[in-house]
């Protein structure tokens, strides 16, 4: 998977996260250039730092596999689609996270929900978070 180069301050690391949820849906979000569906979630999350999350079953949602056009930083990124609509995940140990909670970025939302060590990030165009409130820790 690749990684951007991390840049210093918040503002930048979640402006590139716009950027590649951007990039996603302008390329068609599950094409090769940006999507890996062949990645696991809570496997790639413990071979990057040691812990994991996962997304719980839902219907409506969709898994298309790890975020790979090169805009996620050192965050494990994942694409999905919630009920037709595009969704990334960005995951990062909470010390290195970007200390946001909610902030919008024109019509692009990114929310934050804390688990364990890591943070999780969803960033999309809807009004409420989807894929947050399904993610959950594991058992290692």
């Amino acid at each position: 998977m690749a990684a951007a180069p991390t840049g210093g301050n918040d503002a930048n690391v979640v402006g590139a996260w716009v950027e590649a949820f951007q990039h996603a849906v302008a390329a068609g979000f599950e094409v090769p250039s940006c999507c890996d569906p062949g990645t696991d979630l809570p496997t790639h999350c413990r071979e990057a730092f040691a812990s994991a999350v996962d997304v719980a079953a839902s219907g409506g949602v969709k898994l298309c596999g790890a975020y790979c056009g090169g805009l996620a930083g050192d965050a494990v990124g994942l694409l999905a689609l919630s009920d037709g609509d595009p969704v990334c995940l960005f995951v990062l140990p909470k010390g290195r996270a970007p200390a946001v909670g909610q902030e919008r970025h024109g019509d692009v939302r990114v929310r934050r929900r804390d688990l364990g060590r890591l943070a999780v990030f969803e960033v999309s165009r809807l009004a409420d978070p989807h894929l947050l409130p399904l993610v959950f820790e594991p058992e290692q």
